[in-house]
């Protein structure tokens, strides 16, 4: 009797758990379609969810807490949180030349009342954003936003906001902090306010005049030389950009914040097996395997002439995100490039029968991402 009445415990306690745990999924999918309409509303040039989503108290003391921020500047945020915030999100975005970025949420994870969102941003010429958002969970399935990671620009936004707003009115303090240089002297801290000013402004050759006036320390600070990655790629200077972006590989390429940025250098430059490695590492830094990654990955390692690893990472990408159009491109030229033709029909099949197109032989010799990346993995 006894082992009947315990077995019927036991019975009752993995019931219990197993409707814990349905509770638990379905709350936390409640909480993803929360998140996944704030996304939507993005996509379509709506920052309302967005805005409703961040606590504005919340948010202005995370980033007046991050630098020395003059009360004139602090003012200016008060007096439009919700324009300067929006102002600063698309910002992020300097490759999209006004075209309307289209977000995908990739993963969606909750702890407790913490919960983690991943967003891929698409932008021109087969390049991507990935936004890490930390989220607070409230009541009534809804999220809110406590900051995020923008790891197209190796920064977490409130930290980005406020340097950006220490750069409004400068002061020596300030500029010490946002260099990490307390014992800067009053030239040194001359130089650095004029080179925020530089950067402010969008001015790049008086930014570079600046630099190349520093002496070999401040130029290997870096908060100069991450900075001078920056503009370098706004201004499209590719002179500065490379030597930037050598020191940021010189001293950051174990950092995960930067593996999207030198993976984005390696391929501009031509190393496609550098630009793998680096991708290699960008699943770990934001928390997922992703198509996009992957079907980079493939295109690199067709340019490399590696087909069997250009098919796999193709497989990657469809088996992880099957409405992903890039990922059947990958697949089809990867097992074109290895003269599978059977298994180059699956991906064509998908191309017609899912995405629509009509492939004929003269539509696959100029197929839309043949481009892609500007590899001639043909």
């Amino acid at each position: 009797m006894k082992s009947i009445n315990y077995a019927a415990s036991l019975l009752v306690a993995f019931s219990c758990l197993l409707l814990a745990d349905a509770s638990a999924d379905e709350q936390s999918a409640a909480y993803e379609a929360s998140f996944q309409a704030i996304v939507d509303d993005l996509n379509e040039d709506s920052f309302e969810l967005f805005h409703r989503a961040i606590s504005k108290n919340d948010m202005t003391q995370r980033i007046v807490s991050a630098q020395m921020i003059s009360q004139q500047a602090r003012n200016m945020l008060d007096e439009s949180f919700e324009g300067g915030i929006q102002e600063m999100f698309v910002e992020a975005f300097p490759s999209a030349q006004g075209k309307s970025i289209q977000g995908t949420l990739i993963s969606f994870q909750t702890e407790g009342d913490r919960g983690t969102a991943v967003v891929r941003f698409g932008l021109p010429n087969y390049r991507y954003a990935y936004h890490v958002f930390e989220l607070q969970l409230a009541s009534r399935d809804r999220v809110v936003i406590v900051d995020w990671v923008n790891y197209l620009l190796a920064k977490r936004f409130s930290e980005r906001a406020a340097e950006q707003l220490v750069a409004v009115l400068p002061s020596e303090a300030a500029v010490r902090r946002v260099f990490a240089m307390p014992g800067a002297d009053e030239n040194q801290a001359f130089q650095m306010r004029e080179l925020l000013k530089a950067y402010r402004d969008n001015q790049g050759e008086r930014f570079f005049a600046i630099v190349d006036g520093l002496d070999e320390g401040l130029q290997n600070n870096p908060a100069v030389y991450e900075r001078e990655f920056r503009i370098a790629e706004r201004v499209q200077n590719p002179e500065r950009y490379q030597k930037a972006a050598l020191r940021i590989i010189a001293n950051k390429a174990d950092d995960p914040l930067f593996v999207l940025s030198i993976a984005d250098y390696h391929l501009m430059a031509g190393d496609y097996q550098s630009a793998l490695d680096s991708l290699d590492k960008l699943g770990a830094a934001i928390g997922v395997q992703d198509a996009a990654t992957a079907s980079r990955q493939s295109a690199l390692a067709l340019a490399l002439a590696n087909t069997s690893e250009a098919e796999r990472f193709a497989l990657l990408a469809t088996q992880s995100e099957p409405d992903f159009e890039l990922g059947w491109w990958s697949l089809l030229r990867a097992r074109s490039g290895a003269g599978d033709n059977e298994g180059s029909l699956e991906a064509l099949t998908q191309l017609e029968d899912h995405f629509g197109h009509e492939l004929t032989e003269a539509k696959l010799r100029r197929d839309k991402f043949r481009g892609f990346a500007a590899l001639a993995a043909s």
